[in-house]
């Protein structure tokens, strides 16, 4: 059988690919500008070696709509990504009418990016200054709702269900969590170093959560008191600090968008500048930009 392109949605592909394995299989995909070689699969539509599972999930974390399969055996064949629906996700909504509030966050991406003409006078002449506008995210009004949204719809697509949900933060996440976990009717406690301002305990509990103060100035010093919580209460913890979700959402929607719009405004970067916290956006962003521009 030739090849043939089917939606990811019927291929059988693992769930647990290892973020290490992704790193080495990414990058030439995204250089390239797309696969090289289709994905072999059975009867079942499950890959038929380690190879060819690799690829499969490495394609499921770059968030395309379609794969190259053939039966039985591998395929030289070249697809570039757009053909693959590598940037199916971030699609717009033109008219910007959603029909609960999960699409209010992430089909109203992406968010603006706009020019900054005044800035480029004091940063001097020969340079363009563009800012992406993540405030335009509507739970936290930061780059934050995104690592909540995404931490939180995987944990529950493989849970089933989430009734309780603790977290360390420093406010951002936590307010994204909130709101997630508001949405889904379960209920959050979120965990706040001593240092953090008191008007975070009311932006948290207006959205439904519980807050617990922790006397340590940084919020990586209580994450395993939150764990060793979460496992007496039976009680979920995502744990934004060592979870990959963190990474792969930036790398799936926010660097494409990004992409897509400085395509857009006809702009080659060259450089990218962002303030980091956990360092998931800029981690996944700098590793997109590098390969899809060759320059890593």
């Amino acid at each position: 059988m030739s090849m043939e392109l089917v939606p990811i949605e019927k291929l059988v592909c693992r769930e647990d690919l290892e973020l290490s394995k992704f790193l080495e299989v990414a990058p030439d995909i995204l250089r390239r500008g797309g696969v090289v070689e289709s994905v072999a699969v059975g009867e079942d539509m499950k890959p038929v070696d380690e190879r060819g599972d690799v690829l499969c999930a490495t394609l499921v974390k770059l968030g395309v709509r379609l794969v190259p399969v053939s039966k039985g055996s591998r395929e030289k064949v070249f697809v570039p990504l757009e053909v693959l629906g590598f940037y199916g996700d971030v699609d717009p909504k033109p008219m910007k009418v959603f029909g609960d509030t999960l699409e209010l966050l992430v089909r109203n991406w992406p968010t603006p990016l706009v020019r900054l003409r005044r800035f480029e006078k004091k940063v001097g002449s020969g340079y363009r200054v563009w800012a992406k506008l993540e405030g335009f995210n509507p739970f936290s009004g930061s780059v934050k709702d995104r690592i909540a949204w995404y931490m939180f719809a995987r944990a529950l697509r493989r849970l089933g269900r989430i009734e309780k949900l603790y977290e360390a933060t420093s406010t951002n996440t936590g307010m994204g969590l909130a709101a997630m976990a508001a949405i889904q009717g379960a209920r959050a406690r979120l965990y706040l170093q001593a240092t953090i301002q008191r008007a975070s305990d009311v932006l948290l509990k207006v959205l439904g959560a519980e807050v617990v103060r922790m006397p340590r100035s940084f919020t990586v010093e209580f994450v395993e008191d939150v764990d060793r919580d979460a496992k007496r209460d039976g009680a979920v913890h995502l744990n934004q600090f060592e979870n990959d979700a963190n990474f792969e959402v930036h790398l799936r929607f926010t660097a494409k968008e990004l992409e897509l719009q400085l395509r857009e405004a006809g702009v080659v970067p060259r450089a990218l500048v962002g303030g980091i916290g956990t360092s998931g956006h800029m981690s996944a962003i700098a590793f997109y930009f590098k390969n899809r521009l060759g320059t890593a």
